[in-house]
């Protein structure tokens, strides 16, 4: 039998001995790999969660900073809106009128709602012989839609172009903001008086399915628009005592 020099072990075993070292190495090795990885893999788990805590972090801040600010918004707001003598007593009565508004605006809403539910009940759930809910629902929308238009007035929400406006001077601020008032009121006086010719040639007229006049659901417009033309002049009239007492506020149309 042959023997390796040095050792004194037969060739084979030698063989057998060289193939299982090498297989433990192999082993360690795949272990050392998937330690390795999954250290790796650990940390980056953790940078991932330190970058997302971080993220978390400024955007909470942000929300925080954002917040104060517009506290410090409102309350600059609520002490400028300290108002006194007749821009007081415009400011009451657009006050109470919109918030009239918004009472009849809330009901027409919450029968505008049940009108639609009974619609859906009486078509999929238990047949019934009402036939009202569509037009119902249509006029009920009008007139919450064209109600609506004065609350915003009084708060000065509706859509406008501000980037403009406030590039330029105070007093030609001033000039511009009555102007747009002044052209509003004219919009919603020529609407009034031709909704007035709409509501006269309505009471000739009746819906198709329930057969009412047409009258009520087209007194939306003249109503919406006497409003609208109420809310506009009083609130031009407080903005303008507002700018002219504080030279540094600022109301955009």
């Amino acid at each position: 039998m042959l023997q390796t020099k040095g050792h004194g072990l037969p060739a084979e075993g030698h063989a057998v001995a060289s193939g299982t070292c090498q297989g433990f190495l192999a082993v360690r090795n795949t272990v050392l790999m998937l330690v390795h990885e999954h250290q790796s893999g650990a940390r980056r788990c953790r940078a991932g969660h330190a970058r997302l805590d971080g993220v978390i972090n400024k955007s909470k801040r942000t929300w925080e900073t954002q917040t104060g600010r517009r506290r410090m918004s409102e309350g600059s707001t609520r002490s400028q809106m300290q108002l006194s003598g007749f821009a007081r007593a415009c400011d009451d009565i657009s006050r109470r009128l919109s918030s009239m508004t918004d009472r009849v605006c809330v009901g027409l809403m919450g029968l505008l709602v049940l009108d639609v539910w009974l619609g859906v009940f009486a078509r999929y759930v238990w047949p019934l012989p009402i036939t009202f809910m569509e037009e119902a629902a249509r006029y009920l929308m009008i007139w919450i839609a064209l109600l609506a238009v004065s609350s915003c007035i009084r708060r000065r929400e509706h859509i406008g172009m501000q980037m403009l406006f406030v590039m330029f001077p105070r007093c030609v601020q001033r000039i511009l903001l009555g102007a747009m008032d002044l052209l509003g009121i004219l919009f919603f006086l020529v609407l009034f008086y031709y909704g007035l010719g709409m509501v006269e040639r309505g009471a000739r007229v009746s819906t198709m399915i329930y057969g009412i006049s047409k009258q009520l659901p087209f007194a939306a417009v003249p109503v919406s628009a006497a409003l609208a033309i109420t809310q506009l002049a009083l609130v031009a009239v407080r903005d303008q005592l507002r700018l002219r007492q504080d030279s540094t506020l600022v109301v955009c149309p």
